[in-house]
């Protein structure tokens, strides 16, 4: 019984893995090469120089797995829902073999929720405090300064 059910779980996630593994390749090279040239990691903010409502998550995950829980919790709250969210997604998914489609509700109400706390955390925190910090020397200001160079 144990057995089996290591199997189907180790056949869920080869499946998953055959279906979507050149994106996740693609996704770690982007991330490894555009964070080793600029130090950062969000195509917004290498565009435009302003954060975007995700800014943060990457560093809060990170410190939650250092166990650094405050810190994580003011580097992004929500964190800890997409944390939660993935458990959730695994358990259904891999553990118990359900479908994980009517999760998307939460991942939508998640996604309302960093929109929400961004124009909040834009207003209160922007542009001093990290990761709420404007990006000095992003694509557009560069552009910018090139144009007024040339007249």
């Amino acid at each position: 019984m144990f057995f089996q059910k290591v199997k189907e779980i180790w056949e869920r996630g080869r499946e998953d893995i055959q279906r979507y593994w050149k994106a996740a390749v693609a996704f770690a090279m982007y991330m490894v090469m555009v964070q080793t040239l600029t130090g950062r990691f969000c195509p917004m903010v290498l565009i435009s120089g302003l954060p975007c409502p995700g800014c943060g998550m990457t560093r809060a995950f990170f410190l939650v797995l250092q166990l650094r829980f405050a810190e994580a919790y003011q580097m992004h709250p929500l964190v800890y829902g997409w944390i939660a969210l993935g458990i959730v997604f695994c358990v259904r998914r891999y553990g118990m073999g359900k479908e994980v489609n009517s999760l998307k509700k939460y991942a939508i109400a998640l996604l309302a929720a960093m929109v929400v706390l961004y124009i909040y955390r834009m207003i209160r925190f922007f542009p001093d405090q990290e990761p709420m910090t404007y990006f000095q020397g992003n694509l557009l200001q560069r552009i910018r300064r090139s144009g007024r160079s040339n007249h």
